[in-house]
Formats: C-alpha cells, sequence, structure tokens
C-alpha cells in the first residue's frame, strides 16, 4: 500500500472569524497553489480534525470523501498551547490511532492512502513507524509537502513499519 503524510497548506487568521474550534483558513498564495497541484493517486483520504487539514484535503483532492479522524489531531491549537496534552499521552493517542486506521485500510485491500495532517502529527507517525528511522523533529515540513512510503500489510501484522520513505513535494 502506498501512503503520503502531508502537511496542510499554509493559513492565514481571520480575526472575525476566529474560533476555539481553529478558526484559521487556507492562505491565497497556498489556495492557488492548490489549483496546479499533482495530488497523489489514492482510494482514500484521511484528514485531523483541524479546518486548515479538511480544507487542504478537500480542495488538493477536488473531492468529498475525506475522511476526518479526531484522534489524529494537534497537540497545539492555532499560536497557542491552550489544551494541549502531554507528549506522551499526544503520542499514544495518534500512534494507536494510526494503528486502527491502517488495519482498517488493510482490511479493505487499500492500494493508495494520504493523511493530510499537522506537522506534529507527521512527525509522530515517522517516529514510530519510519524504516529506516528519521529523525524528523530535527526538521520543519514544508506547507504541502511530507513524505510518501509503502507498507507491506504482511508485515504489518508482526514489523509494523512505513518503508522506502521519501520526501513529497506534489510534484511528481
Amino acid at each position: 500500500m502506498k501512503i503520503y503524510l502531508i502537511k496542510h497548506g499554509n493559513t492565514i487568521e481571520d480575526i472575525d472569524k476566529f474560533d476555539e474550534n481553529d478558526g484559521t483558513i487556507l492562505s491565497k498564495e497556498d489556495h492557488n497553489s492548490l489549483m496546479s497541484y499533482r495530488a497523489p493517486q489514492v482510494n482514500i483520504v484521511y484528514a485531523s480534525p483541524s479546518k486548515i487539514c479538511v480544507d487542504t484535503a478537500k480542495e488538493m483532492f477536488n473531492n468529498d470523501y475525506t475522511e476526518v479522524v479526531d484522534n489524529l489531531r494537534s497537540k497545539i491549537l492555532g499560536n497557542s498551547i491552550t489544551r494541549a496534552e502531554e507528549v506522551k499521552e499526544f503520542r499514544k493517542r495518534c500512534i494507536e490511532c494510526f494503528d486502527i486506521v491502517m488495519w482498517d485500510a488493510i482490511l479493505k485491500n487499500i492500494e493508495g492512502i494520504a493523511f493530510i495532517l499537522n506537522e506534529d502529527v507527521i512527525q509522530t507517525i515517522l517516529d514510530e513507524y519510519a524504516l529506516p528511522h528519521l529523525e524528523c523533529y530535527d526538521n520543519n515540513i514544508e506547507y504541502l509537502t511530507g513524505y510518501e512510503g509503502n507498507i507491506n500489510s504482511i508485515f504489518w501484522h508482526g514489523n509494523k513499519c512505513i518503508c522506502n520513505i521519501l520526501k513529497y513535494d506534489g510534484e511528481r
């Protein structure tokens, strides 16, 4: 199975529309970039529940089949650490949720899957599953880029890993 972990588009904050559930919106520049973006061919798209991730997923893949996964949310909302959770709890939540989503995809024989996520969620997933191991926390992931790799459903039963990790920039 081909997997893509992509960081959402850049955001701007509109003070008049801001709310505690994430009032950020896709920047005009990234909205225009998505018009010519070459989204990977996938069967399903999963997104963090933040508005910017959902909006990015829908525009990037030009569809309405984006599935929002609450437990793949960032530990930080907006530019503040209000409601932030402990790192250990955050990692556990993200890894358990990712594992459930991957098992579901394996059982459905999905060939391609994309995740539109916040940077901290991508880093957590790669820190746990990337083979060879990537030191993601040392690198910032640019907006609308991320990583692609492969998951072998046979190996997922015992040795869970994302293999053949490459940077993904939407230009392939």
